[in-house]
């Protein structure tokens, strides 16, 4: 009798973990998908808001107007989605699930972050923009590199100026990552890259404000 009430009792344990372990796969692999969702979302509203930039560019080209200044505060609303973004893609880096789509749009990400950074470039030669264009090269679960991170959140919250663009230094699926490494001689995470000018290694929150200014 004991021993039937032992079998009965791992077959229900049995049950009742298989249970738990199959709701973790379902919930795990639904977050997945939402943040797919979310993050797609964002990309695509990006996108309809750069490609409605470059438009307005070339009107203002065509029938003139103050080009530069409202450009310039145009460009300024595209840098928040470009971050929400970048931050999704990192809350989402160590899930085991749809690996095959994270990849997707975090190639996607880079892309737009590289095509915002040609927009900002061009604004600064051509209407001599003050902004301060910082590349920060990254490593995953690096301490170092998220330590440059928390800092440049700091200094973007302090100065609307500065617009900050996130790269994975070892991401190896966008051959455009391998070219910026190149022309900035990028070696090490992290790095950043201030106006055009490359520093290694971690750089405090009053250092970087003195080579902004």
């Amino acid at each position: 009798m004991v021993a039937i009430k032992a079998k009965k009792l791992l077959i229900v344990s049995a049950i009742i973990a298989t249970f738990i372990f199959s709701t973790g796969l379902f919930l795990g692999y639904a977050l997945d998908g939402f943040r797919e969702n979310e993050i797609l979302s964002n990309i695509k509203q990006n996108e309809l808001d750069t490609e409605s930039f470059i438009l307005e560019q070339q009107f203002l080209d065509e029938l003139g107007g103050d080009k530069c200044e409202i450009l310039s505060e145009r460009a300024l609303t595209l840098q928040p989605t470009l971050t929400e973004i970048g931050r999704q893609l990192g809350r989402w880096q160590n899930s085991d699930f749809k690996q095959d789509e994270f990849n997707y749009l975090k190639r996607k990400y880079f892309l737009t972050e590289i095509r915002f950074l040609m927009l900002i470039e061009t604004l600064k030669q051509n209407c001599n923009s003050d902004y301060n264009v910082i590349v920060f090269f990254y490593k995953i679960d690096d301490d170092t590199s998220k330590r440059q991170g928390y800092v440049l959140d700091e200094i973007t919250n302090q100065n609307q100026n500065v617009i900050v663009l996130s790269i994975d230094k070892d991401y190896t699926q966008e051959p455009l990552i391998d070219i910026l490494k190149s022309n900035y001689d990028v070696i090490e995470a992290p790095s950043l890259v201030i106006n055009g000018d490359t520093v290694s290694g971690f750089i405090p929150e009053e250092d970087l404000i003195e080579l902004l200014d």
